[in-house]
């Protein structure tokens, strides 16, 4: 009974449609077949074009090339001298040649990005100027009295090198180095930088100085000339460095400098302004260093930072980084605000520095005759340098002070001094006390005066 009505249900499911009757698979094939014949009648009806295209071939010779290998050698072919390792590569000198050799390292930080190939003599304490022109570099080491030529064991460097480092130190030091101002005057790391590049007429190049140490003021000079340094800054007599560059006139102002905030630092407001900062100053509230940076760097120009200093700083003590032949008006506005005033200037001897200063003021309408310039600079200190066997020697020549217009003695002269009674004569105050031999004594009492450092000269009536 159950079959019959399994059967009867799947009969009406066929009849319905719903079940689909199995074929054989022999009118499975036969129907596939026929599809097949149909496709390939349907495509045999479309028209087809046949292009025949020639083959060209046409011969090829391909030379060969044989590329050059470059090869770096691992050590120079002479005997040398280790001197130093450092973070960045290693440093040593010929036996026989003032050469420096250097390898470097693979040490990728901020000061490889910065330095690039430099990065080992930057990092080196002992030198302290770099000089760089298309692919040659020479140093200046402390231990060494002739510049080194440098030369890499380990690369090769070439103009397109060098000239990538220049515009990499203008970019990260906010030097505006163009066409139009090829040369530029920048600092960055503690190191004065001058940069030539982008200009037809020279080759890229630059030089980088620093100051690896500030002396004490009694290892530039005698412990008298020392004393009479400070007393005369002291009495508000303008002060100016005078020397070519090189010879150490940022180094004795910024020996002065601390002298005075070792001495007064808790009497004296120090005001400082710098196109590049040179100085190493002393941790001190009352010292203010303002950085105008370089030129067209920033809004903020020499004449408004001075202006500024003199006005709202009120400063005991101005400090000019530099003077240039066109910042003199500056130094003019300085001086007519009172304040005690020193700064450097580039020249060759006293009466050439006299000579650019007049000229300068003259161009101002500030003064017409040349005696008028000992109103406004009343100390002249000339430095010079002499590079012998045993390094460079830097020395103070001579120390003028103007009395009046017309009437400039030398109180310090190659090495002897203008007696005391004199020199007293020419001081009448100071800033921090009335009585100047009171002072002086302590000044001399400070640095340890004896009377092997006592030597009269005669008094020049003027010029």
């Amino acid at each position: 009974m159950s079959e019959d009505i399994i059967s009867y249900i799947e009969k009406r499911l066929k009849e319905k449609g719903k079940i689909k009757e199995e074929k054989p698979k022999e009118e499975k094939k036969e129907k596939k077949k026929e599809k097949r014949k149909k496709e390939k009648k349907r495509v045999e009806k479309k028209p087809r074009l046949k292009l025949k295209i020639p083959k060209i071939k046409i011969p090829v010779s391909k030379p060969e090339i044989k590329a050059k290998r470059r090869y770096i050698p691992q050590t120079p072919p002479v005997k040398y001298l280790f001197l130093e390792r450092n973070n960045y590569g290693s440093l040593a000198i010929d036996e026989e040649k003032p050469v420096l050799y250097v390898w470097l390292s693979a040490k990728d930080d901020e000061i490889y990005r910065k330095w690039k190939f430099l990065a080992p003599l930057v990092a080196c304490q002992d030198i302290y100027e770099i000089f760089v022109k298309d692919d040659k570099i020479a140093v200046s080491h402390s231990k060494f009295a002739q510049r080194l030529t440098v030369s890499y064991v380990n690369a090769r460097i070439g103009e397109p090198d060098v000239l990538r480092l220049i515009m990499n130190i203008a970019v990260l030091s906010g030097a505006r180095l163009s066409l139009e101002s090829p040369m530029v005057y920048t600092s960055m790391d503690n190191w004065r930088i001058v940069l030539y590049g982008l200009a037809s007429f020279a080759e890229p190049s630059m030089t980088l100085t620093r100051v690896l140490r500030v002396p004490s003021l009694t290892e530039i000079v005698d412990p008298l000339l020392a004393s009479r340094l400070l007393l005369v800054l002291l009495a508000r007599f303008p002060t100016v460095i005078a020397g070519a560059p090189g010879v150490g006139k940022t180094t004795l102002m910024n020996a002065i400098i601390n002298e005075v905030v070792r001495l007064y630092g808790n009497l004296l407001r120090i005001y400082v302004v710098e196109q590049v900062a040179e100085l190493q100053l002393p941790d001190s509230p009352l010292v203010t260093r303002i950085v105008t940076g370089p030129e067209g760097a920033s809004e903020l120009t020499l004449v408004k930072a001075v202006g500024e200093g003199v006005q709202r700083g009120r400063p005991d003590i101005l400090v000019l980084g530099e003077l240039h032949y066109s910042d003199i008006p500056v130094w003019i506005n300085a001086l007519a605000a009172g304040s005690c005033c020193i700064t450097t200037f580039h020249a060759e001897d006293f009466e050439q520095c006299v000579s650019k200063i007049y000229s300068q003021m003259k161009v101002n309408k500030v003064i017409e005759e040349l005696s008028e310039v000992f109103n406004y600079v009343k100390v002249f200190v000339l430095m010079k340098a002499a590079r012998t066997q045993k390094g460079i020697v830097r020395y103070i020549e001579g120390v003028h002070v103007a009395v009046n217009p017309n009437k400039v003695i030398k109180i310090y002269d190659k090495g002897k001094h203008l007696p005391d009674n004199e020199f007293l004569s020419l001081v009448d105050s100071t800033i921090v006390n009335t009585n100047v031999e009171e002072e002086y004594s302590k000044l001399k009492g400070y640095f340890k005066v004896c009377e092997v450092h006592y030597a009269s000269i005669p008094v020049k009536p003027g010029i």
